[in-house]
């Protein structure tokens, strides 16, 4: 009999750094030698129309590169599909995107929003570009939290951090000081690094708030498919 391996599709370039620092995540929560980890496709495809200009302002589609992706996805035999990028998960965004390419994608928000939910807040502030808090990922999956953002001024200095983590530029440590400072004054009970930008100065936003990074519950909810499939295939009775 054929064993089938399971596959992790990663669906990035979103931006490409981003893209990287999740597969290295990825590969560093499962422990073991090189065959403990899953075969993980990644297609890093910077080229993709940007996001937060579409649902913005309607400028060019990202349709069309996401579709170009998945399908590359699809044909390598993903049997999950990852994207870090939480302006994809925008419903005029993904909804298309799953029509097309029928794949199982992992809701990254909806991760992030049930663990920071487990600190039980009744605010969370949701640090994200302006795309993304335009779309209400984030507002439309919160069940037990109100969702807030920084004020206009706040908004606008992240959505320059993201900029500049896009184009590797700036002091990362500033940044993370940028942040925790507004994470501190917002009376927040919780907060969320609601942008795989951000996650790449996690460690810098050095701050007391229980911090949820979306990215990292991105690669918990794909290790724990990967153990719920090596489960099921240990029980599997074998064909002779």
């Amino acid at each position: 009999m054929t064993h089938h391996t399971f596959t992790i599709g990663v669906l990035g370039g979103l931006g490409p750094l981003a893209t990287v620092e999740f597969e290295h995540r990825l590969v560093r929560a499962f422990h073991g030698g090189d065959q403990a980890i899953p075969r993980i496709v990644t297609v890093n495809d910077g080229s993709v129309a940007d996001r937060t200009a579409f649902l913005l302002s309607g400028g060019d589609d990202p349709l069309d590169g996401l579709i170009s992706g998945g399908k590359l996805l699809w044909l390598a035999g993903a049997d999950v599909v990852c994207v870090p990028c939480n302006a994809v998960h925008a419903g005029r965004i993904l909804s298309r995107l799953q029509a097309i390419v029928p794949l199982p994608y992992i809701d990254m928000p909806a991760a992030a929003i049930s663990r920071a939910e487990q600190s039980k807040a009744e605010r969370t502030l949701v640090l994200t570009t302006s795309g993304t808090r335009t779309a209400r990922i984030y507002d439309d999956r919160a069940v037990r939290t109100r969702i807030e953002y920084p004020s206009d001024v706040g908004q606008s200095l992240v959505d320059s951090i993201v900029v500049q983590l896009k184009r590797a530029e700036g002091d990362k440590k500033l940044m993370g000081r940028e942040l925790a400072k507004l994470v501190d004054n917002s009376g927040c009970g919780a907060a969320i690094l609601a942008c795989t930008e951000l996650s790449l100065v996690r460690d810098d936003v050095d701050t007391l708030c229980p911090l949820t990074d979306a990215m990292d519950e991105l690669v918990s909810r794909c290790r724990a498919l990967h153990e719920r499939y090596h489960n099921l295939d240990r029980i599997r009775p074998t064909r002779r």
